[in-house]
């Protein structure tokens, strides 16, 4: 039988308790996730019209 991890301290079994209220420090992660994201916002690139036009002809 598969073994039940255990439940961080302060979440108790309300699984809608975020890691905030449960008093996590996300800071690093966070920081981590804005620098990846500015990364990706920079090599972005727009999308060719035609296929931009496609697109919304699709969608109607």
């Amino acid at each position: 039988m598969a073994q039940r991890r255990p439940v961080p301290a302060g979440l108790g079994h309300d699984r809608r308790l975020t890691l905030y209220e449960a008093d996590v420090d996300l800071t690093g992660p966070l920081a981590d996730w804005t620098a990846h994201l500015s990364v990706v916002r920079e090599a972005t690139v727009p999308m060719p019209e035609p296929l931009a036009a496609l697109l919304i002809e699709m969608t109607e």
